[in-house]
């Protein structure tokens, strides 16, 4: 990966610029925020002393079921040693072509000549589908969301670099360190980018539990904290492709487009939050943006973790994977600075 973001091992970049964010939303927060994640302690597997020299081991993964189980069990490893700064292990768990974009020793100086901020924040690994030889893995890390790939591949799962990291690591690691260093991207510099307000709740307060505030509709405007929402269209069955393959991005059911304008009346720049506005279907269901394939379909539009100015108004698309033949019915949107506030619902229909 690269610089996986500050939530991501993708190595993508955050979308402050795109995702060097699953790898980091609140990671702008800043020490506020690491006080209350979890952290891990780098692994101290044999894979250690390689990935300080460079040295090309690949490490024996052993036997792996081609389970969810075991899906989720790798997955975890691999993330582990990404979080935990062991950029070797990490190497070791690509498929064969992932590897073949970057080279062990090379993927090991990229990082170590541009940190990533991220290190020690850990990924949990979520639900897990199984097709075949191939896993989708849901994580988070903080209040960030994202997909990952893996591969079953030699006896053992393996971690699937995304189209955009892949084109970024034909650059060349001096390139890419460059281009990360001018954009203060490296370690500490990335917390310095857009400071993110933690969310707050008072202890004293009991969390709440009311309903969703009073639905509106699409094409009417409804304040959420310092940001005003407004629903312009639902595209249901819509056809996502890969940037670079221009290969159609299956769902698991199928794609909903939820097409949003937001207008920020905060005094300083602050996160829209995209995984945190749920979708909910004609059965009640809701659903989590897919922020992976928010990234590969929509570049700039995606709104994932994405930073608005004081004033500003950005338009783009929340997108889900919802199942065939569902309806969704409404749009629940989220104070990206009150973790207990009640959501506020917009009708759909």
């Amino acid at each position: 990966m690269s610089y996986p973001p500050q939530y991501d091992p993708y190595g993508r970049r955050p979308l402050l610029s795109p995702i060097a964010i699953v790898l980091g939303t609140a990671l702008l927060a800043g020490a506020a925020v690491l006080a209350i994640i979890l952290v891990l302690r780098p692994p101290t597997s044999s894979s250690g002393t390689a990935a300080a020299n460079g040295t090309e081991v690949a490490q024996d993964l052993g036997t792996q079921e081609q389970t969810e189980d075991g899906a989720r069990a790798a997955a975890q490893q691999t993330l582990d040693a990404y979080a935990g700064g062991d950029y070797g292990a990490f190497w070791d768990r690509w498929t064969t072509a992932s590897q073949a974009l970057m080279g062990r020793a090379d993927f090991i100086r990229m990082h170590t000549e541009c940190a990533q901020p991220a290190q020690g924040v850990r990924f949990v690994v979520g639900a897990v589908t199984v097709t075949g030889t191939t896993a989708r893995v849901g994580v988070t890390r903080l209040i960030a969301a994202t997909t990952f790939d893996f591969t079953f591949e030699d006896g053992a799962w393996r971690y699937v670099l995304p189209a955009e990291q892949q084109a970024e690591y034909r650059k060349g690691v001096d390139q890419i360190v460059q281009e990360r260093k001018a954009s203060n991207q490296c370690g500490r510099d990335a917390l310095k980018l857009t400071p993110v307000p933690m969310p707050t709740s008072s202890p004293d307060a009991p969390t709440s539990t009311a309903p969703p505030a009073a639905a509106t509709k699409v094409g009417q405007p409804v304040q959420v904290g310092d940001l005003t929402f407004t629903v312009t269209r639902v595209e249901q069955g819509a056809q996502l492709k890969e940037p670079i393959t221009n290969k159609p991005v299956q769902a698991q059911g199928q794609w909903v487009l939820v097409h949003v304008s937001v207008t920020s009346h905060a005094s300083k720049a602050v996160p829209i939050l995209g995984g945190r506005q749920t979708l909910v279907d004609d059965q009640g269901r809701q659903y989590a943006q897919d922020d992976k394939a928010a990234n590969y379909n929509m570049g700039d539009l995606a709104l994932t973790i994405k930073a608005i100015n004081p004033g500003q108004t950005l338009t783009g698309a929340f997108v889900y994977d919802v199942p065939a033949g569902s309806k969704p019915t409404a749009l629940e949107l989220h104070d990206y600075a009150q973790a207990d506030s009640p959501a506020v619902r917009v009708g759909l229909n």
